[in-house]
């Protein structure tokens, strides 16, 4: 194990470098000082809290708190620390973070990477800049009102697909020549001179350690995929989605390799950015430069890699012609986590694309407005004087789980090297005050068993899952060894994903459903299960009907009520005493904390997804408290532009423009703007939109619920505790309003020496907090820890702070759940982009990780490629993806078969047989059967030799020209291009039909609208003074006898005119453009419910058109598969020969 692997927290305590063997490697740990990997934090003072951030301390505003699944989960929770019950034996069969043992292995064998004399000292400077930046937080800013006002052209922006949110359906599969590929020599552009520069420095298998053994490397590969949270056998769905009709099928394994050894190079050291030729260094073959360019690209454009707190590279001044475009502007608002990851990531990506913006003075600036004094959002600690300034986290204070691909895990760790301490959830005790005790072990399992069973019967009214995204696979073998397929046919690599999932697709229609034997009743299923669990049952109870239906009928169904609505049927069977109840309600409480409210109010075909929303690994918290974790992320590598006490009021957006104004008067313009405000002030509009936002986003806000989740700090004399326990839980009376008061108490002896305990509040607990005072709170709990721990003296409060997050301006609010009226497609209606300058952030915009700091990290990261995308373009896959194969590739045909020596494959639907007579193409369409597919054919090869003169392939000696004439040979390619070829004409045929079938029954699509008239007041004046000013310019000119004016003279004239002209003259052209964008924003909205109800029915039609006309293959294709079967095992063992 790695001496730098803090067994005491499970921290790597320094970052290590990529490679051991440059010249100034990182010092070991032993010989740095903790202050070195801490990153010395010190106390924010400029960091006073705001009129906003009041809370029952006088100062303090709460953060977003965390989810966690009902069934002991280990990750999916910020603020939730994992109350695992004690009869579960599963917490510490968790196996070790890959990440973790990825870096040991790592480790012991380096790569090869050489740094150079920069590099080589990055990962120290890296860490010491924690030290001298995080420091203060308050900087000098040139004024907010200063910021330059930029007009720019439109640019497309592509819908981002999310990190780990489920795809968007998939596009349709492009038709293709099934001989193209061998054709694209002909047609392969010139690569631009500064591609073929760089591509001079590559060299293949330069970032593959010699050292290292096929098997090891391949397996810190999928290690690294692994924990970077990526399928490492088979692609993403958004690599799929670019990939499938470029990629061929045989060369997704060559991609994953390639692909999962760039991240294996990341997660090496994550301090230090991958560069593009280290990344194409992992290619085995300079075939595949190509391969290599588009992974790094996906990779960093997506945020797998060289993301965070990481060294970058800086731009060299450049000296720029006058005349230049000024500069750009994004702007983001709300400096929580999700803003300040957007504004790190975009940073790091403009430096990347800095070549598209020659035109303007630099690269764009991003400048982030924050409404508080501070940064962090709901992401808060405070310092407790009473307890030697002691830092508490008032929000988000829990890491659940470092494994399986949070991104965190290299940021707080990797990067920041912040101390952290594993939380100790295998002594979790559950409480009850009126007993005085402990809940017997019996009573806690059956009260854990039978919500689990009320939630899992709720699954059978599951509406919001989506369909697993469709994808490809490589060879699991081959990648386990870290080796690429052998190309032995220009065939293999002529069928991309998209055709080979047309001929592998099997044609059997599947039998419908089989009649089901009849299952017993309900009441009888219930009754055995809850005999199982110890319960003793009810008489007469065999008269009763257990039925399960959502509540409340004919409406928006609940969770929470139809659990209840089950939960009675069930009570009247078996006799549930108070404590088993108390204990069953825990579980409520539990639940409402991790999905933030009450379970009332949560949607009942939209809530299981939370389940998902977990990584692996032990739950962590921060000893310096999280906070440490956001001032590491505004302040290295170097510190983010951030406007404190910046309000915002109203952002008034169009296409290319976005105008920001704040509380104080002033204005801000930018030409993108990123909103990570928390839905509650979205939901309350307290910020205003101009135009107001599309209905459908601001439906979906309506639909996403906000909830409330509170804690009480304790600070006491002495600790009167069991202090072995980092949690310990505590029943309530079983009521919505009283079942989550302080239902949880999290013991930070451990992490702080302190006598500190810090109660946790939610659903309608958490709401009604507001109306309690502090001294209610605290004597209420403190009566309740005397109940359960019997102190020899009344227990001594000498500090407390009580947070009331839906008091505060600035949050409203804990975090986002689907309300009954919603379903979990909201939260990606929410973060969908507006037009192409209005992109949005935050944890209620990740659809696979709400409620989290890591969702909300995450979302910056989506957000930050949107916005590149809309500024630079997409990435783009390289045309060709692969070149064709040359003469001299040691994979060519001609090294794997016969004596071939040309390096041009034969067309697919040609078959040509070296022999006396002519040579005549043979059309395997026309082919009737496998033993007689037409006449004889045969060729004449000039000079006696068999390969010349047509540059086509022939394998072996030639055959004996009577056999060949009376059965002439087809490989099993050539039928499978027949097949695809006829399966694809039928389906196209199909389609067509189909399509107009659609347009007599819907008529045509409905077309987007043209926007009319100008938005551009300036441009409307311009109209009407032209003449005038272009007269007053042609006077100047004669009177200085300067000959006529020009067109440029005239516009400034036109300028110097617009910029002095009085308000009240410039108020009609003003309205006339606001006047045009509300007629084309009408016309806008309205073309959007059309085509929203167009495609509903088009979908619908489609669907019903299928059933109604099911596509069956002809009977050529038929005859096609069945050789293709009988030829495979025959091609198999030809291969095991070879």
């Amino acid at each position: 194990m790695d001496s730098r692997l803090n067994r005491g927290t499970g921290a790597i305590r320094g970052p290590p470098p990529r490679n051991d063997r440059a010249e100034n490697p990182v010092p070991p740990a032993s010989q740095v000082s903790d202050s070195y990997y801490t990153g010395g934090f010190e106390d924010y003072t400029s960091f006073e809290p705001s009129p906003g951030d009041q809370q029952a301390y006088h100062g303090f505003a709460p953060a977003a708190p965390p989810q966690q699944p009902y069934a002991n989960d280990q990750s999916s929770s910020w603020f939730y620390p994992g109350f695992d019950d004690a009869n579960n034996d599963n917490v510490n069969s968790m196996p070790l973070d890959i990440g973790s043992s990825l870096q040991s292995q790592i480790d012991l064998a380096p790569g090869p990477r050489q740094h150079d004399a920069n590099e080589q000292r990055g990962a120290v400077n890296h860490m010491n800049a924690i030290m001298t930046q995080v420091g203060s937080v308050a900087m000098a800013q040139p004024p907010v009102g200063q910021l330059d006002l930029i007009d720019m052209d439109a640019v497309d922006a592509q819908q981002a697909d999310f990190r780990f949110d489920p795809a968007p359906q998939n596009p349709p599969a492009q038709a293709m020549d099934v001989d193209m590929q061998p054709q694209m020599a002909h047609r392969i552009s010139p690569v631009p001179d500064h591609i073929a520069a760089q591509r001079a420095k590559y060299k293949p298998l330069s970032s593959v350690p010699p050292d290292l053994s096929s098997s090891n490397y391949a397996s810190q590969c999928i290690a690294a995929a692994i924990s970077s949270g990526m399928p490492p056998y088979r692609l993403h769905h958004s690599e799929y989605n670019l990939l499938r009709s470029h990629l061929p099928s045989i060369h997704v394994t060559t991609y994953l390799n390639i692909r999962n050894g760039i991240l294996r190079l990341w997660l090496s050291n994550p301090t230090v950015s991958v560069t593009i030729v280290e990344a194409v260094g992992c290619c085995q073959n300079e075939r595949y430069y190509s391969l290599a360019e588009f992974a790094f690209e996906w990779l960093v454009r997506n945020g797998f890699i060289n993301h965070g707190c990481v060294e970058r590279p800086t731009l060299a001044p450049q000296d720029r012609p006058q005349g230049d475009k000024p500069r750009q502007t994004i702007l983001i608002i709300g400096a929580g986590v999700a803003g300040l990851s957007c504004a790190r990531q975009i940073e790091s990506l403009l430096i990347r694309h800095a070549a598209a913006f020659e035109e303007y003075d630099d690269i764009p600036r991003v400048v982030v407005l924050e409404a508080r004094r501070r940064i962090g959002g709901r992401i808060h600690t405070a310092n407790l004087s009473q307890a030697g300034r002691q830092q508490v986290d008032l929000g988000a204070e829990t890491v659940m789980g470092f494994g399986n691909g949070n991104p965190l895990g290299i940021v707080l760790r990797r990067q920041l090297g912040l101390p952290v301490y594993p939380v100790d959830t295998t002594m979790n005790d559950l409480y009850s005050p009126k007993s005085g005790g402990i809940v017997d072990e019996t009573t806690s399992f059956r009260a854990h068993e039978l919500f689990t069973h009320l939630l899992e019967r709720m699954l059978e009214f599951e509406t919001g899952m989506p369909v697993q995204p469709q994808t490809s696979e490589g060879d699991k073998a081959l990648i386990r060894m870290a080796r690429d397929p052998k190309i032995t046919d220009s065939n293999d690599e002529r069928r991309t994903v998209a055709k080979s999932e047309e001929v592998d697709r099997p044609y059997a229609e599947t039998d419908g459903p089989s009649d089901s034997e009849k299952k017993k009743s309900e009441t009888a299923v219930e009754l055995n299960f809850l005999k199982e669990l110890g319960f003793e049952p009810k008489e007469n109870n065999a008269a009763k009907q257990i039925h399960i239906t959502p509540s409340p009928a004919g409406g928006s169904a609940s969770l929470g009520q139809t659990m209840d609505g089950f939960g009675q049927q069930l009570e009247e069977l078996v006799e549930l005493g108070p404590q088993d109840l108390e204990a069953l309600y825990w579980h409520y409480a539990k639940y409402e904390f991790f999905s933030g409210d009450c379970l009332d109010k949560q949607s009942l075909g939209s809530w299981s997804h939370r389940k998902e929303c977990r990584y692996s690994g032990q739950s962590s918290w921060l000893r310096d408290g999280f906070s440490t974790f956001t001032k590491g992320l505004y302040s290295v590598p170097t510190k983010l532009d951030i406007r404190f006490k910046t309000q915002v009021k109203i952002i008034d957006y169009d296409e290319d423009t976005v105008r920001v104004n704040l509380a104080n008067g002033e204005q801000v313009v930018g030409d993108r703007c990123v909103v990570t405000l928390p839905l509650g002030l979205l939901k309350s509009r307290s910020v205003q939109f101009i135009p107001d936002l599309p209905q459908w986003k601001s439906d979906s806000i309506s639909r996403l619920g906000f909830g409330v989740i509170n804690k009480a700090i304790l600070v006491f004399d002495k600790v009167f505790w069991d202090a072995s326990s980092d949690v310990f839980r505590v029943t309530n009376d079983p009521s919505s309003d009283k079942r989550g008061d302080g239902f949880v108490f999290q013991n930070l002896v451990g992490p702080t020496g302190k006598p500190i305990l810090v109660a946790l509040f939610s659903g309608e607990a958490a709401r009604k907090l507001k109306e309690r005072s502090d001294e209610n709170v605290v004597s209420d709990l403190v009566e309740r820890l005397a109940a359960i721990f019997h102190p020899e003296q009344k227990p001594v409060v000498v500090e407390s702070v009580i947070t009331r997050w839906q008091l505060d301006q600035f949050s409203r609010g804990a975090y986002s759940y689907v309300s009954v009226d919603g379903t979990v497609a909201d939260h990606d209606l929410v973060g969908w982009p507006v037009q192409q300058s209005l992109f949005f952030a935050g944890e209620a915009t990740s659809r696979s990780h709400p409620g989290t700091v890591h969702g909300a990290y995450i979302s910056g990261l989506r957000a930050a490629k949107e916005v590149i995308n809309s500024l630079v373009g997409p990435v783009e896959v390289p045309q060709p993806l692969i070149p064709p194969l040359q003469e001299d590739n040691k994979q060519s045909l001609g090294s794997r078969r016969g004596n071939f020596t040309g390096s041009v494959p034969m067309p697919a639907n040609t078959i040509s047989v070296p022999a006396s007579g002519q040579h005549t193409p043979l059309n395997l369409a026309q082919a009737t059967s496998s033993a007689g597919l037409g006449a004889p054919t045969s060729s004449i090869t000039p000079s006696g030799n068999a390969n010349a003169g047509y540059g086509m392939s022939y394998f072996g000696a030639a055959p004996d020209p009577v056999s060949m004439r009376t059965t002439p040979q087809l490989s099993i390619e050539d039928l499978e291009t027949e097949l695809t070829t006829l399966r694809h004409n039928r389906l196209a045929a199909e389609n067509d039909q189909m399509e107009r079938d659609l347009e007599e029954k819907l008529g045509e699509r409905p077309a987007r609208p043209e926007r009319s008239g100008n938005t551009n007041p300036f441009l409307l004046f311009q109209k009407d003074y032209w003449d005038i000013c272009r007269q007053e310019t042609e006077e100047a000119k004669q009177r200085d006898r300067k000959g006529h004016a020009s067109r440029n003279e005239i516009r400034a004239t036109l300028g110097r005119r617009w910029r002095f002209l009085p308000e009240d003259e410039k108020a009609p052209y003003i309205e006339r453009t606001r006047q045009t964008k509300v007629a084309n924003e009408y016309k806008h909205e309205e073309y959007l419910r059309k085509i929203k109800y167009y495609d509903v029915e088009a979908d619908n039609f489609r669907q019903k058109w299928k059933l109604d006309h099911p596509s069956q293959p002809s009977e050529r294709e038929k005859r096609l598969m069945n050789m293709i079967e009988e030829l495979r095992p025959k091609r198999k063992r030809s291969r095991l020969r070879e």
